[in-house]
């Protein structure tokens, strides 16, 4: 497991149901609103497994080096799971190439 992976999977499991309901609005309010306040972008997006399948991703502005992660349900409701700062990237990953087989 790389380090980014398990920095996404402790951020996700420190937070619990309560504090994720609470945090909760249409997605395209909560880009704007991390765009607009805070410079953030989408830098990672994937979907979760187990359960209900939602939007994974990681916000982040590298100049100021914050980052917040969202995940969004089926319905388009995205919920801020966290945030922060120091964020360090600690290497790129990039897809294969060639035949896969």
């Amino acid at each position: 497991m790389t380090r980014a992976a398990v920095l996404i999977f402790v951020l996700l499991a420190g937070m619990t149901q309560a504090q994720a309901q609470q945090r909760c609005w249409p997605r395209d309010h909560v880009v704007k609103f991390l765009t607009d306040r805070h410079g953030e972008t989408a830098i990672m997006r994937g979907l979760t497994v187990g359960g209900t399948q939602r939007v994974f991703e990681l916000f982040s502005n590298p100049t100021k080096r914050t980052w917040t992660v969202v995940l969004t349900d089926q319905a388009g409701s995205a919920c801020l799971q966290g945030s922060g700062s120091d964020l360090e990237m600690i290497r790129v990953v990039s897809p294969p190439t060639g035949d896969p087989s």
